[in-house]
Order: C-alpha cells, then sequence, then structure tokens
C-alpha cells in the first residue's frame, strides 16, 4: 500500500540513507517505518515533517500510520 509518506519522499527523489540520516537511524529501519514494520516516534515524525516536508500538514504526510500493518502481528505471533 503506497502511503503519502512514499509518495512524497519518491516525488522528492529522497532516499532511506537521507531519512535515516534525518531521524537517526540506519536506512534499514528508516525503511521498515516507512513500510509500516515499526512505529515512527513523535519526534521522528516532526524532524521528517520540519527538515525534509514542511510545505506539507503533519496529519498528511503520516496518513494511515495510525496504526502498524497487521502482518508484524503475525510475524511475531
Amino acid at each position: 500500500m503506497e502511503t503519502n509518506l512514499m509518495e512524497l519522499l519518491n516525488k522528492k527523489q529522497i532516499t532511506m540513507d537521507t531519512l535515516a540520516a534525518v531521524i537517526h537511524c540506519t536506512p534499514k529501519t528508516a525503511g521498515c517505518k516507512v513500510r509500516r514494520k515499526n512505529a515512527f516516534t513523535l519526534p521522528e515524525a516532526l524532524l521528517i515533517k520540519n527538515a525534509l516536508f514542511p510545505e506539507y500538514e503533519l496529519n498528511y504526510i503520516f496518513k494511515g500510520y495510525d496504526a502498524l500493518d497487521k502482518d508484524q502481528d503475525e510475524d511475531v505471533a
């Protein structure tokens, strides 16, 4: 499922390396968060908005991130 965040990253050609640098994690962790396997923290979300997408509302950028993918629950069980 394509999320607004994925669409915006692609539109601005922002790599996982760049996103990871913004939120101070590894590119692998950033990718997991973008794919909704792990949650973004509020401080991370604010860093992303302010550094990469200041022209967009936080709710728009992270629409659909209110719940993690159901696949994650299945992987843990």
